[in-house]
């Protein structure tokens, strides 16, 4: 107990000590500094002093920049300073991604110093580096840091949307420049590829535009075929649409206008225009000129000289008076260029045709003594229908005429004229106007001997009789004229139609005309319906000797006690009275309430079929079998039975 008593007394006199120790120490040391202090104080500088010094230290400034990889960049380092002191420079902590030259003075400023960086290889986005300044009698800085952006190097090429090379001949090469420019910071390296018709004009199709250049390559068009040329350019690696290449090819001959339309000139009776053809090529190039085969021209074949023109004539001669509605075209080169080529139809043209009867004397007809009356025929040598209105000398006349008539193209109207008393001559002017067409023309007829005998026959039994050109006479010793043989022929071929029939042209033409399911004696006919004011009148086919006549002649035979039903637009009826098997001849027409018909239908060929015969054959056939069957079942039930 007392060890421990002991033992405690001395631990705290041993913590006493030391706590003495560490309060004294410290006030010693304080007070052994302040008598030093006093005795330095003629040594050191003043505090404002010390203030002042510290201002005059330079200060850095931190920057930012961006460079391209691989690329060196100049680096401009500045500093502030309130001296005007020269600054002096020192590179600190170096960067981790690139190298950094040496500092070199500035030539602009004191304050500022240049240094070159230029960033590695890699893959690293950024680095930095540190610098520090100072005056000769100054202390350094602290640090400044220069971060810096690492850029890849990138090519950026802008090319045009389009290029549009206008029309191109065949025949011509045209060239035009594709402008490329680099606005990136890499070079730009590509091969381009283009298909005919277009061509680089270069023997590589690689190109190189450097960064922040600009070329022009040339791009030419050689036409293959007519029509619109168009084409692309791609550009690998560069974003946006390729460049688009078009161009119209044209014919190397030019045909203008671009309609052309011939005009009626009275004078040459003819229907004419003027063709312009232009050379479009640099060279001499042949042509051909085609068209319709009713179609004439001036130069059918020719060349041109280069770039130059020529003026070809296009002509519709007479009697070509309708219309005409084609193309006009020229080959050159092998290759075509179309316009269209109307032709409106020739005005009316009033022609005079006389008979035999009539005697030409200058620009006057004279009528023979032997002949009572004169035939003249008015014709219509135009394109267009028009009315024909004649003023009959005094004193004459012409039976059955009707002024006002309308005269188609080719169309004629035939005018006999009977002079009035022949004991004197008679003469005097015909006045012939068709569309504002005037032509007079004087008749004159001799006065007719008392002596003379007229033979002349009926004209309906001569033509009805014979259109022989050698027959020996029809009636006395007359001969048959020409016409009188034409008349005839027509006849022949034609057909003649009831006495008192004439075609009113005005009512409508009909549209169709179909048959139902035939038997040997009946034909359902269907008319398609023109109209609920007309009925249809039918004519068949006959061949009868005419009335005094021994030669058959084709007549057409109205078909009577014709029963029409409607049906919608559909008028109905029934052939009846036919014989089987045999092919006749129908013609159909309109017909008014009033007994007025309009022109008739084409022949239409109509084969009634032929009635099937029994088939005797057949039922002999099924008796026969009928009996045997009845004898095999009798037999078997006789054997079955015995």
């Amino acid at each position: 107990m007392r060890r421990c008593n002991r033992f405690c007394r001395v631990l705290r006199a041993v913590v006493a000590g030391l706590g003495l120790f560490l309060v004294v120490g410290p006030l010693n040391a304080d007070i052994q500094q302040e008598k030093r202090g006093g005795r330095e104080e003629k040594d050191t500088p003043k505090p404002r002093e010390n203030i002042r010094r510290a201002t005059e230290i330079p200060t850095p400034q931190d920057q930012v920049i961006t460079v391209l990889r691989g690329v060196p960049a100049e680096i401009v380092l500045s500093a502030t300073a309130s001296l005007r002191q020269p600054v002096i420079f020192r590179l600190g902590e170096g960067p981790s991604h690139g190298t950094v030259s040496s500092l070199r003075p500035s030539a602009e400023s004191n304050t500022k110093a240049v240094v070159t960086y230029t960033a590695g290889p890699g893959t690293a986005g950024s680095d930095v580096f540190t610098f520090r300044v100072r005056h000769r009698e100054t202390a350094t800085s602290g640090s400044a840091s220069v971060r810096v952006r690492i850029m890849d190097p990138q090519a950026e090429l802008v090319v045009p949307a389009e290029v549009n090379f206008g029309e191109v001949a065949v025949g011509e090469v045209a060239v035009r420049p594709l402008v490329l420019e680099n606005r990136g910071t890499a070079a730009y390296t590509a091969p381009l590829r283009l298909d005919p018709p277009w061509r680089l004009m270069q023997e590589v199709p690689e190109v190189t535009v450097a960064a922040g250049a600009t070329l022009e390559v040339m791009v030419s068009l050689t036409p293959l075929r007519l029509g619109e040329a168009k084409g692309r350019v791609d550009f690998p690696d560069v974003a946006g649409a390729p460049t688009r290449l078009v161009g119209r090819v044209v014919a190397p001959i030019r045909l203008q206008p671009s309609l052309v339309q011939l005009e009626w000139e009275p004078d040459g009776r003819s229907r004419r225009a003027v063709a312009t053809l232009t050379n479009r090529l640099n060279a001499p190039v042949d042509y051909v000129l085609t068209g319709s085969p009713r179609l004439k021209f001036s130069s059918e074949r020719g060349a041109l000289p280069a770039r130059g023109t020529a003026e070809v004539t296009v002509s519709l001669e007479w009697p070509d008076v309708l219309e005409v509605q084609s193309l006009l075209s020229v080959l050159a080169l092998g290759v075509r260029d179309e316009v269209p080529l109307t032709a409106l139809p020739a005005p009316p043209v009033l022609i005079l045709r006389e008979a035999p009867e009539w005697q030409r004397d200058g620009d006057r007809l004279i009528l023979l003594p032997a002949a009572r009356e004169g035939a003249l025929v008015m014709a219509n040598e135009g394109g267009r229908t028009a009315p024909l209105s004649v003023i009959l000398p005094p004193g004459w006349t012409s039976p059955g005429y009707e002024d006002g008539v309308e005269l188609g193209p080719r169309e004629t109207r035939r005018l006999l004229l009977v002079p009035p008393d022949r004991s004197d001559d008679v003469s005097g002017d015909l006045e012939a106007v068709l569309d504002g067409q005037k032509l007079v023309i004087g008749v004159r007829a001799l006065a007719r001997p008392q002596a003379v005998v007229e033979a002349v026959p009926s004209r309906t039994d001569a033509l009805l009789e014979s259109s022989s050109a050698t027959a020996p006479g029809l009636r006395g010793d007359r001969p048959v004229t020409e016409e009188e043989k034409r008349l005839q022929l027509m006849v022949d071929t034609l057909g003649v139609f009831p006495a008192g029939f004439e075609v009113d042209r005005s009512l409508p033409e009909l549209s169709e005309v179909s048959f139902g399911q035939m038997t040997p004696e009946n034909v359902p006919l269907l008319i398609k319906s023109v109209g609920a004011e007309f009925s249809y009148a039918v004519f068949r086919e006959e061949y009868r000797p005419p009335p005094g006549g021994t030669r058959p002649t084709r007549h057409w035979l109205p078909v009577n006690g014709l029963q029409w039903k409607a049906t919608g637009g559909t008028m109905s009826t029934t052939l009846e009275g036919l014989s089987p098997g045999v092919r006749t001849l129908f013609r159909f027409a309109v017909q008014t309430a009033d007994g007025r018909i309009g022109l008739p239908s084409p022949p239409v060929a109509v084969t009634t079929p032929t009635p099937k015969p029994f088939p005797w054959g057949w039922c002999f056939l099924l008796v026969v079998l009928t009996g045997a069957g009845f004898w095999w079942r009798r037999r078997r039930r006789l054997i079955l039975e015995g």
